[in-house]
């Protein structure tokens, strides 16, 4: 997990803001009305992604490249582009919402696809007993996520935590796909109920680091 603190310049902000402008009628939704999502492929929106990978990573590939204005808070998941990825790949994600509240909670917890974590959930579903707590976060910032119907243990209390990231614009977080991770609850912030929080994000891969 890498944090790169006050690296995210007013011209990459505004930049990235004028692209979401001219392209938003090629704008698709995610996952029913989670998120509204435009691929960035070209100018200095584009350009401005790569600079940033650049600063930790020398050979890279994108996998695609999107600027994001989210509706409702994700579920604990990976990101699909490393399922049975043969090299390392990695999210960067850019908070353009500044709010501190707002966080992405990452667990250091591997998962090759969603289908697994979901099985991983089902099958916690069946214990009787509360598993050993790993963190403490399900109550105070994944409300929204799995909870055992019986005993009340949060799923993401049984993952070890890796890190949390808030939304300060002006900095970003470069993670591993393949940690489970989610957005916290932010809907439930009361000044939060009814806007729409933005970022840009990048999967790529790394092309020097073979699994």
């Amino acid at each position: 997990m890498i944090v790169g603190k006050d690296k995210i310049t007013k011209e990459m902000l505004q930049d990235w803001q004028q692209y979401w402008e001219e392209n938003e009628n090629n704008s698709h939704m995610l996952g029913g009305y989670i998120a509204k999502r435009i691929i960035i492929e070209d100018g200095k929106a584009l350009e401005h992604v790569k600079t940033i990978i650049g600063y930790h990573f020398n050979n890279f590939k994108l996998h695609f490249a999107g600027h994001q204005r989210q509706y409702d808070a994700h579920s604990l998941h990976m990101d699909e582009p490393g399922t049975d990825r043969k090299n390392m790949t990695y999210t960067l994600l850019v908070p353009l919402s500044h709010d501190k509240r707002i966080k992405t909670v990452i667990f250091n917890e591997p998962a090759n696809t969603n289908k697994e974590i979901q099985n991983r959930i089902i099958e916690y579903g069946k214990t009787i007993s509360p598993l050993p707590v790993k963190s403490n976060v399900g109550e105070t910032e994944l409300a929204h996520t799995s909870k055992h119907w019986q005993h009340g243990q949060y799923f993401a209390d049984t993952l070890e935590l890796k890190g949390i990231f808030e939304y300060n614009v002006g900095d970003y977080v470069i993670f591993d796909t393949n940690l489970i991770h989610s957005s916290n609850n932010w809907k439930n912030i009361d000044d939060w109920k009814d806007k729409h929080k933005e970022i840009i994000q990048v999967h790529f891969k790394d092309v020097d680091t073979l699994i």
